[in-house]
């Protein structure tokens, strides 16, 4: 079973570097890419030698999907300056890497997660064998009062969520997410509804795979609860990581340290 790793990015910078560097002890380089957001059109340049892959407005427009984003137009605990599509569809990255890398399993992170030394390598040796369709932390039937639920309840009754910083698709999952998201963008354009409206990744995700026949199992299952004790969502960043913590056995996002 083929499995792949895509880290991504909007830029490379030192995050990007260093969560490149710690997937090295775990993958060969041959499975790791960058995938980087040129919607756009602005060009990533990376090190010579890294496998890149283009997430472009030309591929979203070949591929049916919405290519245009206003934002969310209102006030919310959210930085504006994130309000672009790329940052609001990390899906969007799933099916660029589909699109050009042959491989029966997809992992996508963030470049602001840290996985401790021994947390690295118990993580994917502990994960790499399940045959689930999709590994998804915190995946569960959303709630009234999360922040993403109406958005998603447009478009559809019953509404999943996770978290995005870190999961894992199998092929067949990527294009089930895939054919959801064309349906939306679809709806989107036809019935004229407001971007403010446009599902993120992490309810459009988790609620097409909810309603698919495909396996989904939440990631916590297979580790002790301390384990996600430092997962943060958007309440604490990391800048630093003490002697003491990167000893344990943790996966830390966000890190936004060297």
């Amino acid at each position: 079973m083929r499995t792949v790793i895509g880290i991504r990015t909007h830029k490379w910078d030192v995050l990007v570097k260093r969560a490149y560097e710690d997937l090295l002890t775990c993958f060969s380089a041959s499975q790791i890419y960058i995938i980087c957001d040129e919607i756009s059109g602005q060009l990533i340049d990376l090190p010579e030698g890294l496998n890149k892959v283009s997430l472009s407005k030309d591929f979203l427009e070949k591929t049916g999907l919405k290519s245009t984003y206003d934002g969310l137009n209102q006030e919310d605990w959210y930085n504006p300056t994130k309000h672009r599509l790329g940052w609001l569809c990390g899906d969007y990255f799933y099916y660029a890497f589909h699109q050009a890398v042959e491989a029966e399993c997809y992992w996508l992170f963030e470049p602001d997660v840290y996985l401790t030394p021994s947390m690295r390598q118990l993580f994917f040796k502990r994960l790499c064998s399940l045959k689930s369709d999709a590994l998804l932390p915190y995946y569960a039937l959303a709630n009234e009062s999360w922040y993403w639920r109406p958005k998603m309840a447009v478009f559809e009754d019953r509404i999943y969520k996770t978290y995005f910083p870190l999961s894992r698709l199998s092929a067949r999952a990527v294009e089930v997410c895939l054919d959801e998201r064309r349906r939306v963008s679809r709806r989107m354009r036809e019935e004229g509804i407001a971007d403010t409206y446009f599902p993120n990744d992490e309810s459009l995700v988790a609620t097409s795979l909810a309603k698919s026949d495909l396996t989904v199992e939440d990631i916590r299952t297979y580790f002790e609860p301390d384990a996600f004790r430092y997962f943060s969502i958007k309440s604490t960043i990391f800048t630093t990581i003490e002697d003491k913590l990167n000893d344990g056995c943790y996966l830390i996002p966000p890190f936004l340290g060297k």
